[in-house]
């Protein structure tokens, strides 16, 4: 079972390697401007314009390592989607 987990997570990352080239570079949320915003807000030390009641902070809180390391915004966005995705596996992993 264990061979099978590691095969699914290494055949999921090729994928999302392997197709990332010609994924669009554009933001595909519609609210990721907002997320990208909030995020650039708490690299800044600006927290009580980061704080709002719309958007859940999680998403920019995690954007904030990869934008602090200079990466791009969209790229920033699609690398997140993809560990989230990632770990998406191995939670079903853990519960079936």
């Amino acid at each position: 079972m264990k061979s099978l987990f590691s095969l699914n997570s290494a055949i999921y990352l090729l994928l999302c390697l392997f197709t990332m080239q010609y994924a669009a570079w554009y933001a595909d949320n519609p609210d990721s401007f907002q997320y990208l915003s909030i995020a650039r807000h708490y690299i800044h030390g600006d927290f009580s314009a980061a704080i709002n009641g719309y958007w859940s902070p999680l998403i920019s809180w995690l954007l904030v390592p990869f934008l602090a390391t200079g990466l791009n915004g969209i790229l920033s966005f699609k690398i997140l989607q993809i560990l989230i995705g990632l770990f998406t596996v191995i939670e079903w992993k853990t519960i079936y």
